[in-house]
């Protein structure tokens, strides 16, 4: 399946027809795609 397009809205049938390559979050019906979580060398760092 191609990307989900930024103006429509989805359903979470849409949501579970999706590619497993990229994590995607739906919120009312508008897809968001999630970025991963920073690394533990990152969380250190920063702090």
């Amino acid at each position: 399946m191609a990307l989900p397009k930024e103006n429509e809205r989805y359903t979470y049938s849409d949501y579970c027809s999706w590619d497993n390559d990229e994590r995607w979050e739906l919120i009312d019906g508008v897809p968001y795609a999630m970025t991963p979580a920073p690394s533990r060398f990152h969380q250190t760092i920063k702090d």
